[in-house]
């Protein structure tokens, strides 16, 4: 942009003199390194995003997750056959006393 500026213009004319060498100074002091930085931060951020995440710890998370549906379910089905067990003794000592 500046060396545009500087073709197209007369080198002793007030754009080049004030303009493009006051904003060459400003770009070349604070503009540069920001955008630098900025520039490095994307290129991380990018690299981050581009990296496989570890399946692994979902993976452990839902075989847990099942393991503990499944111990859920097992518990309630012993519990259910306990108190069946329960009612079935219990109408044969009633058949049985009435007999």
């Amino acid at each position: 942009m500046f060396t545009n500026c500087e073709t197209y213009n007369p080198p002793d004319s007030e754009i080049v003199a004030v303009y493009v060498k006051t904003l060459r100074e400003v770009y070349t002091s604070g503009m540069a390194p920001l955008f630098a930085s900025m520039k490095a931060e994307a290129a991380a951020a990018a690299a981050a995003a581009a990296a496989p995440a570890a399946p692994v710890p979902a993976v452990q998370s839902a075989s847990a997750e099942i393991e503990e549906t499944e111990r859920k379910r097992v518990k309630k089905r012993k519990t259910e056959h306990k108190y069946a067990s329960r009612e079935r003794d219990r109408c044969i000592e009633s058949s049985l006393l009435t007999e």
